[in-house]
């Protein structure tokens, strides 16, 4: 059924009766974010300090750089290579840990055949 002038009934609505989230003077209206548009000064830097919810949280969670207002595209192609070269570097340390691995594994092999190979003749000269 849709919704007219002749079939709307007034409804109560929601009424929120839990604690708000909301942090007082860390918004700005409309009509500051227009002037300083306006102005050209950065939207971003409201002159107040940040609030974070749970500051452990922040700390331990990695900070997407991209979602920065500031950020360049030249700052991502420096990021990119950062971390192909990050990759790169990860993929060496792998392959060599995995030569000394294999390395040893033959030599631990090779240690075990040869003693194996080897019989010491018994004192009585009998086999």
């Amino acid at each position: 059924m849709y919704r007219t002038p002749l079939t709307y009934q007034k409804t109560s609505g929601e009424v929120f009766l839990g604690k708000s989230l909301t942090v007082p003077h860390q918004a700005m209206t409309v009509k500051e974010i227009m002037n300083r548009f306006a102005k050209g000064l950065p939207l971003n830097d409201l002159g107040k300090q940040i609030y974070y919810d749970d500051e452990e949280t922040v700390k331990n969670e990695t900070v997407d750089e991209t979602l920065n207002p500031a950020f360049d595209l030249a700052d991502y192609s420096a990021i990119m290579n950062n971390i192909d070269y990050q990759v790169r570097k990860r993929k060496e340390d792998y392959l060599k840990q995995k030569a000394v691995e294999e390395a040893a594994k033959r030599n631990d092999e090779k240690a075990k055949s040869d003693d194996n190979q080897h019989v010491e003749p018994l004192a009585n000269g009998e086999k």
